[in-house]
């Protein structure tokens, strides 16, 4: 395991990214953010060295876990994800590897459509986003509900 760790440590070490990727010092989360894309982004320059033909990456953001205050935190959470994502997306495209690439979101639990007075409260459902190269997006599957207002059948 200690020699596979070193090689892979190697491999990302000698990976070469194809932009420059943005940095950030001032914003802790952001940065790690960041770095947690552009080390996918390594990971994915090193796939011909790698010798892989197909790989599965995981990256988690935390913090959208919030019941209060919820409207600033998660403005501040999606522009540090956004701010990762332009740049992860510019480098996958940079690469010639975007159009092979699905990216999806997912979450443990969805919120409620009534506040708790300054935020929801855990519920039932939740939003999902895949984005990629060959997806063809603008379409929501699934339908709304007929009504948000509280008491809903929903």
């Amino acid at each position: 395991w200690v020699d596979s760790n070193q090689v892979l440590s190697q491999q990302l070490a000698e990976a070469n990214l194809s932009t420059t990727w943005p940095e950030e010092k001032e914003d802790w989360t952001r940065r790690q953010t960041l770095l947690s894309f552009q080390t996918v982004a390594k990971l994915i320059a090193s796939r011909k060295v790698r010798k892989v033909e197909r790989d599965f990456f995981y990256v988690e953001v935390r913090g959208f876990d919030t019941h209060n205050d919820i409207r600033p935190v998660m403005e501040e959470l999606f522009d540090n994800l956004n701010f990762a994502l332009e740049a992860f997306v510019a480098e996958l495209k940079a690469q010639g590897i975007f159009e092979a690439t699905t990216l999806v979101t997912s979450s443990d639990f969805g919120r409620t459509l009534t506040s708790n007075g300054k935020g929801t409260d855990h519920g039932w459902a939740g939003n999902y986003v895949v984005l990629g190269g060959a997806v063809k997006g603008g379409k929501v599957f699934n339908s709304f509900p007929s009504s948000l207002l509280e008491g809903n059948n929903q």
